[in-house]
C-alpha cells in the first residue's frame, strides 16, 4: 500500500506465493496435487485456482526469479537491477 507501490491481477505464479489458509483449505487437493503429478507447466494447479480466486502482485515487484537468458521469465523491466547491485555491493 502507499503512493509508491501499485497492484495488478495476475493469473499466473511460479511456487512463491502467499495463500490464506481458507484458500489452501478449499484447494488443499490441486496444492497437493502439484506433489503427487507432473503437470505441465508444473504450476497448472496453481493458475487453475487464479481462475476462481483473485491474485494480485505489487508493482514493483517484491522478488525476483532469475534465470538463464534463454528462459521466457527474464527480469522485470520494472526494476533498474544494475543500480541495485551497485548499490548494495560490498
Amino acid at each position: 500500500m502507499g503512493e509508491n507501490r501499485h497492484w495488478r491481477k495476475i493469473d499466473q505464479t511460479l511456487c512463491s506465493f502467499v495463500m490464506s489458509k481458507k484458500i489452501i483449505n478449499n484447494y488443499y487437493e490441486e496444492l497437493i496435487s502439484m506433489c503427487k503429478f507432473e503437470h505441465y507447466p508444473f504450476e497448472k494447479p496453481l493458475h487453475n485456482i487464479y481462475k476462481k480466486e483473485l491474485c494480485i502482485s505489487p508493482i514493483p515487484s517484491l522478488s525476483v526469479h532469475f534465470t538463464n537468458v534463454n528462459s521466457i521469465y527474464g527480469l522485470s523491466p520494472n526494476v533498474d537491477w544494475k543500480k541495485l547491485w551497485e548499490e548494495n555491493e560490498s
